[in-house]
């Protein structure tokens, strides 16, 4: 029968005796936020075959202490599957997809173990949510393997009659849950919930359209104006209804670095807008927030001053905030001026989406 060793007693006495076992080859059991798991270090391929041996029927999947160490694995991760590592992870999200052949550290480890990692050809990938399996995976200094031996274990006793062979188990005390990670399928444009569990498909859902966020001052009159037409363009490129592009991978945002909530779009703008043939009626300004910029695959500000107070704001979280236009041009601000400078602008905006178009097409 497997040691067992009290995690929250001492957790760093576990993590010292479970890296001793992983580094000499064997299986280890560990808690989680669902079932029970057990983990053996990829550069044995004994103890791979064990995990296998014990877990016949959960998938072998990585476990990375950090998100972004995904890109070791994946390196050409884009899309669906990209905005499931960022916004699933940590957590009981499984990534599965298929690696590229060249340039992923899978082509490092022992041949007998990317076979068993590789299902059907394809690499499942997670980072977990409980705080064991990331501190073993970050210092075990090499890549760790789990699997999961069956659904409804949420003890470590359970765990130890399951695995009889593990060398140690660490007791973290009863899973909150009982349910297995959810596992998602990502092939290309294809996404599949492939196993249910902890996620719900109404969470997974809603982080797989591509969030394009424009930017402006007060949200009135230059971001809307871009958010709408960038709407109508990428509705008229799919064949969809303006209002169901979300439903077709994509959630175009506008929000303002000075901007009071809740305030109509200018009266010229959504003139303008309307006969180029989008809708801003309904839009009420709204304010930048961290959710806004951490959700975003794509941040356009409309002038070099937003990107400066951007940059001054010192947030690290989302992608790269870009100017709107490619050529490094600001969209001068129309407010206050003629219906004929609105329409100056809105045609400017319009040309710059054209250029931007086949970008966000291929992160759909």
């Amino acid at each position: 029968m497997a040691s067992l060793v009290q995690w929250k007693a001492d957790a760093a006495e576990a993590l010292k005796q479970a890296l001793t076992q992983l580094r000499a080859g064997q299986v280890v059991g560990f808690p989680s936020d669902s079932v029970y798991h057990l983990a053996a270090c990829a550069l044995y391929p004994k103890a791979v075959e064990q995990l296998r041996s014990l877990c016949p029927h959960g998938t072998l999947t990585l476990a990375l202490a950090f998100s972004s160490e995904v890109f070791d694995w994946l390196p050409t991760l884009r899309g669906a599957g990209l905005r499931v590592a960022r916004r699933l992870w940590p957590g009981a999200c499984v990534l599965r997809t298929r690696p590229c052949p060249t340039g992923s550290l899978l082509n490092a480890l022992p041949e007998s173990v990317r076979t068993l990692l590789l299902d059907d050809n394809l690499l499942s990938v997670t980072t977990p949510n409980h705080l064991s399996l990331r501190q073993v995976a970050y210092h075990l200094a090499a890549p760790l393997v789990i699997a999961a031996p069956g659904p409804g274990i949420r003890t470590a006793a359970q765990l130890a009659q399951a695995a009889p062979d593990a060398a140690l188990i660490l007791d973290g005390g009863e899973a909150t849950d009982s349910r297995p990670p959810t596992i998602v399928r990502v092939e290309g444009k294809s996404v599949q919930v492939e196993r249910d569990g902890m996620l719900g498909a109404g969470q997974i859902e809603d982080v797989l359209p591509c969030r394009i966020v424009f930017l402006c001052t007060g949200n009135t009159c230059r971001s809307p104006m871009a958010q709408a037409l960038c709407v109508q363009m990428l509705a008229d490129w799919i064949g969809c209804a303006p209002q169901s592009l979300p439903r077709h991978g994509y959630v175009v945002e506008s929000a303002g670095l000075a901007a009071v909530a809740g305030e109509p779009a200018s009266p010229d703008g959504v003139v303008i807008v309307d006969r180029m043939g989008a809708d801003l009626s309904r839009h009420r300004s709204q304010a930048l927030s961290y959710e806004t910029l951490a959700n975003a695959d794509f941040i356009f500000a409309m002038t070099h001053s937003h990107l400066r107070l951007l940059k001054d704001l010192q947030v690290d979280v989302g992608p790269q905030p870009r100017l709107l236009s490619r050529a490094g041009d600001d969209v001068a601000d129309p407010i206050g001026g003629p219906p004929e400078i609105y329409e100056e602008c809105a045609r400017q905006i319009h040309a710059y989406l054209r250029d931007l178009l086949p970008e966000l097409q291929e992160n759909a």
